[in-house]
């Protein structure tokens, strides 16, 4: 199957369709919409091909998008890393610019919370999945909404898989 997500230029959505996998425990409600992973942003700014695909086929389905609040702060964590501070902040602005976020809410944490103690658990390094992951993951599962990301190792096959969160919809981009 084919679904893309809605791309923007480095200020608005870029430009480009690509080819996304749906994976297990997806379904194919097409007009929900769609929580948008840190990794499917940056490859957005970054221009990558596939991901640009993938926004422009989100935006031409008329797809709605929503970003975690955890997906923000990841953002704002490489602002502070890098050495272009000013410029990564206005450019992160322009991406996030018009698109809705999704904040903490206590179902949501509790979710994660859960989701990240199984993974850890599951895990003989103990290392679990990630917080913001397993936010983003409890988020999506929260709202009955599809994940876009390249994580296929997180979402795929460690939750989905492994940890049998079949519920949870990702679309490979």
């Amino acid at each position: 199957m084919t679904s893309t997500t809605p791309t923007r230029t480095k200020r608005n959505w870029r430009r480009s369709n690509r080819r996304q996998r749906l994976t297990a425990g997806t379904s194919a409600n097409w007009r929900s919409e769609m929580i948008l992973d840190t990794n499917f942003l940056i490859a957005l700014d970054t221009g990558m091909p596939s991901a640009v695909r993938t926004a422009r086929e989100i935006e031409r389905q008329g797809r709605p998008r929503r970003v975690p609040e955890i997906v923000v702060y990841e953002l704002w964590v490489a602002v502070g890393k890098g050495t272009e501070t000013a410029q990564n902040r206005q450019k992160y602005e322009r991406l996030l610019d018009g698109l809705p976020t999704v904040g903490f809410t206590s179902a949501v944490m509790k979710r994660a919370g859960e989701l990240e103690g199984e993974a850890q658990a599951a895990d003989p390094n103990a290392s679990g999945v990630g917080a913001a992951d397993a936010i983003v993951a409890a988020t999506a599962l929260e709202l009955d909404e599809p994940v876009v990301t390249d994580d296929e190792r997180d979402f795929v096959n460690r939750m989905q898989e492994h940890l049998g969160y079949t519920d949870l919809r990702v679309e490979l981009y």
